[in-house]
């Protein structure tokens, strides 16, 4: 974070009294992190089921079903993609009425399903939203109960599940936080974990784990009216930030961003957030995020009405620059935000009951790509979504009618050719121009006609066509490797 930044978050702080600025952070002496399970634990299930089922409909089509069981509309899945490219999906499934199961599926780069495992055995109430890496493996968060479990699973509150990466899991008998609700978990660069939950009574974040009470042990941070929604933690270096919306009706609307470790920053308002329509953004996390150059990005609905956004604004928090993300108007939900390649960012929404829409950034998040836009049907109308994109493509998990499924945008290309319109019986030279997001692509393959040429590094190439005896319409196809495919409509005219 730059100096020229906090002084523009303490500009802007002035202006915001929805929270109090007292979070604390603490470590109990208690805190055992590298905790082994043991047998007071609920187990965990029965174990691995693995499958090579092939997932078809990335791209287009009928989106896959990744889940089993039947998802509550209210899971919001955890996604974590490995080393090796694997996308590690954490969710909730329906066991018996009244109970509740954390699972596991893992995808593959290539989109086959290749393992799916039980993180615990059915719980009263449990909520398996966060999955990030850990030592040795990768910390599932646990948020709820199990009254007939041995302590410390019957007092509620957040826990965690290690697995190995290869579907075995144990849950330590210990807790991140003595606090149930939405909740969120980083992990820091030693190791531990930092949960944090958004309570009727606040805001608890919590460093490390214990396996007593510890009443009082994690400081909090009120929210104003109760109004504070959608807990999102993102961990930029050494610190760790938080992102939440604020309501239409719950103190002052918006999207807020907080520095919350390794000491308590000022509130920052994400400009031109406030106003009912972001009651709109509601159904997901705050969509916050940080680019692979270390940047953190906030993406939200600016303007409009409860119903519709008046467009999506992303703010690089780090830098204090708003970009407008065009053709946005009328997004309706589930908007989200994850980090390509390259310093690029990838923001998701729904732009229809049952369409979900896509764009990537160009390197220094400052411009965007043309959307991707994906019809799903109308059996898929999406309340919740989540997104990973380290890949260069965003892989998209929707909660539809008790499953999740997945949804994968490819970037659009931007094409422009010159000229687009040309008279009868003369020979005409076209150029082509491809850009993502405003930077060349070189290597598109460009159609037309039976003609093709490819784009120089520049992202240029052209085509000579013979004279017309008539006139007609033409389309020029345009592909390049990890791109969605584009088209130009070109005339001949008398």
């Amino acid at each position: 974070m730059t100096t020229s930044t906090g002084r523009r978050a303490r500009t802007r702080t002035t202006a915001i009294t929805t929270m109090t600025a007292t979070l604390a952070l603490s470590v109990p002496a208690s805190a055992l992190p590298g905790a082994q399970a043991t047998d007071a634990r609920p187990p965990s299930g029965a174990g691995d089921s693995s499958t090579t089922t092939s997932l078809r409909g990335l791209v287009s089509g009928i989106p896959p079903t990744l889940t089993t069981g039947s998802v509550p509309i209210t899971d919001r899945p955890g996604l974590l993609r490995t080393p090796d490219g694997v996308l590690h999906v954490s969710y909730t499934r329906q066991t018996s009425p009244g109970h509740v199961q954390a699972a596991h599926v893992a995808v593959s780069p290539a989109g086959r399903v290749v393992r799916r495992s039980d993180i615990t055995a059915p719980w009263m109430f449990l909520t398996a939203s966060a999955i990030v890496p850990a030592p040795g493996g990768m910390r599932v968060l646990l948020n709820g109960y199990t009254p007939d479990a041995p302590t410390p699973f019957a007092w509620g509150g957040a826990y965690s599940a290690l697995g190995d990466g290869a579907g075995a899991w144990t849950v330590p008998a210990e807790r991140l936080n003595r606090f149930d609700g939405e909740s969120d978990l980083a992990t820091l660069p030693d190791g531990s974990p930092l949960s944090a939950v958004l309570h009727w009574s606040g805001m608890h974040a919590h460093v490390g784990a214990f396996t007593q009470d510890n009443t009082g042990a994690p400081s909090h941070q009120q929210v104003a009216g109760g109004g504070g929604y959608n807990l999102n933690l993102e961990r930029v270096g050494d610190e760790v930030y938080v992102g939440w919306n604020v309501l239409a009706g719950s103190g002052s609307p918006g999207t807020f961003v907080q520095r919350v470790h390794p000491t308590l920053g000022p509130v920052l308002a994400a400009p031109g957030s406030s106003g009912s329509a972001d009651a709109v953004g509601s159904s997901n996390r705050s969509a916050l995020a940080v680019s692979t150059t270390g940047h953190l990005y906030s993406a939200y609905c600016a303007g409009g009405t409860e119903l519709a956004c008046d467009h999506i604004s992303l703010w690089n928090v780090s830098t204090g620059h708003v970009t407008r993300v065009p053709r946005s108007g009328g997004a309706t939900r589930a908007i989200t935000l994850s980090a390509a390649p390259e310093g690029r960012m990838w923001i998701t929404w729904r732009s229809a009951p049952a369409e979900l829409t896509g764009v990537r950034t160009n390197r220094t998040g400052t411009a965007v790509g043309t959307p991707t836009v994906r019809p799903l049907g109308d059996a898929f109308g999406f309340p919740h979504s989540a997104a990973e994109s380290s890949l260069g493509f965003a892989d998209v998990v929707l909660t539809v009618s008790g499953k999740h499924v997945l949804a994968r945008l490819l970037p659009a290309l931007s094409v422009s050719a010159s000229p687009r319109r040309w008279g009868v019986g003369r020979a005409q030279r076209l150029t082509f121009r491809v850009v993502d997001a405003g930077e060349a692509v070189g290597g598109a393959r460009v159609r037309l006609a039976g003609k093709s040429c490819r784009t120089s590094a520049a992202g240029r190439c052209s085509v000579r066509l013979r004279p017309s005896a008539g006139p007609r319409r033409l389309t020029a196809k345009i592909s390049a490797t990890g791109y969605d495919a584009s088209a130009v409509l070109l005339r001949i005219t008398r």
